[in-house]
C-alpha cells in the first residue's frame, strides 16, 4: 500500500485480498448486527447501520470476485453477467452507504440529545 492511499485503494486491497469464505462470513455477520439493532429498537439505529455497511461492503466485494472470475474466461456471452454481478455489488455499496449514514446520524442525534437536552 502506498503512503497516501485512498478509500478505493483500501477496498480494492480489500476485494483482492480477502478471500471468499471470510467475505460470506462477514456478510453474515454483517446482517446478524444489522437484525440485532432493527430488533433492539430505534436507540440502537447505529448498530443496524453497523451491520448495513459491514453486510453491504462485503457483498460488493464477494460480487466483484465473482465478475472478476467470470470476466477472465473468455465466452461471447459473459459481459452481460458481469454487468449484473457489478449492479448488485453497487446495490451492497448503496446498502453501505445507507448504513454509515444511519450510524452517523444517530451519532449526531445522540450528541445533539446530550448537549442541549432534548
Amino acid at each position: 500500500m502506498i503512503e497516501n492511499a485512498s478509500l478505493s485503494d483500501y477496498l480494492t486491497e480489500f476485494r483482492r485480498g480477502t478471500p471468499r469464505e471470510r467475505l460470506l462470513l462477514a456478510i453474515g455477520l454483517g446482517a446478524a448486527i444489522a437484525a440485532t439493532g432493527a430488533f433492539l429498537g430505534a436507540e440502537y439505529a447505529s448498530l443496524a447501520g453497523l451491520g448495513c455497511a459491514v453486510a453491504g461492503v462485503s457483498a460488493w466485494a464477494l460480487m466483484n470476485q465473482m465478475a472478476d472470475l467470470i470476466d477472465s474466461k473468455f465466452e461471447p456471452e459473459i459481459p452481460a453477467k458481469v454487468r449484473r454481478l457489478r449492479l448488485a455489488g453497487i446495490a451492497g455499496l448503496a446498502v453501505a452507504g445507507l448504513g454509515v449514514l444511519l450510524v452517523l446520524t444517530s451519532f449526531f442525534f445522540r450528541v445533539v440529545q446530550t448537549t442541549t437536552g432534548l
